[in-house]
């Protein structure tokens, strides 16, 4: 029933997620489960994301060609990273890389399958196989909001951060309301800040804002405002980053940055020194 629905429409895919999301049941089908973990992902939390792996996790050992379990699981584990948690210990980026590969041997046509291993190919440092694999899925689905906002984030990977800025902001006007739209509008935060466009950049990221409480997104916002001398203004968002992350520093957050361009990495670093954030 649940699939049948998420076929139809995505919004009524997100209706079905939010709804399976908040079900007691302990006997989901593995579509309703990937639908479940899907909904507690969107939460963006410690809590939500850890249910999310976990979920999808069982719905992979349950189905194994269920390329949407890999590939969720495996940009789950994107954002762990990026927030810096840990899960049972494990390392983030080994379990993506991993997550990323199942979904690709399960379907290498599938478009959100081929915009995780885009992500895995970015970690290892082999930009332009990323891009490659990311043109690969525009070219399969060109108005996915989610292979549109890779394809997008790659650019200022890779030291282009206008080359992106079309793809991010038609991901942004497909994504309509999706609840994880706010990765997007982050990284269009990003792409106009190491353009040294930096109140473009802070719209973008009160965008963010708006749809989730980031932790990335208040940290380009702050490093924005640094830039601009609003200091009072960034100190707001500081304190957040410091009562999140007790004794975290400017360092802490370059260091899981993989950019081809050093001098990008050092715009980051000195926007959130200037806004406060020890280095």
């Amino acid at each position: 029933m649940h699939e049948i629905a998420a076929r139809v429409h995505p919004h009524v895919e997100r209706a079905a997620a939010e709804q399976l999301g908040k079900t007691s049941s302990t006997s989901l089908g593995v579509w309703e489960m990937v639908q479940r973990a899907k909904w507690q992902a969107y939460q963006a939390t410690y809590e939500g994301t850890a249910e999310a792996i976990r979920l999808l996790e069982i719905a992979g050992e349950r189905d194994p060609s269920m390329t949407m379990a890999h590939s969720l699981r495996a940009m789950a584990w994107v954002n762990v990273a990026y927030n810096r948690w840990r899960i049972d210990d494990r390392n983030p980026w080994d379990q993506m890389s991993a997550s990323a590969r199942e979904a690709y041997r399960s379907d290498p046509t599938d478009p959100q399958a081929i915009a995780a291993m885009a992500y895995v190919r970015h970690a290892e440092g082999s930009f332009e196989a990323a891009a490659d694999l990311a043109r690969r899925g525009l070219a399969l689905t060109p108005d996915d909001p989610m292979v549109l906002n890779v394809a997008g984030q790659l650019h200022y990977f890779m030291g282009d951060p206008d080359g992106g800025i079309d793809q991010l902001s038609q991901a942004w006007r497909n994504a309509g309301y999706e609840p994880w739209r706010y990765h997007i509008a982050n990284n269009l935060a990003f792409s106009h800040y190491l353009a040294a466009r930096f109140e473009a950049a802070l719209a973008w990221a009160h965008r963010a804002l708006e749809v989730n409480d980031y932790l990335q997104t208040r940290a380009i916002a702050a490093a924005a405002l640094g830039q601009l001398g609003r200091l009072d203004e960034a100190s707001h968002h500081i304190g957040f980053i410091i009562a999140s992350r007790p004794g975290t520093t400017a360092s802490d957050f370059v260091r899981n940055v993989i950019w081809r361009d050093p001098g990008h990495i050092d715009l980051y670093r000195e926007g959130l020194v200037k806004a406060g954030l020890p280095d």
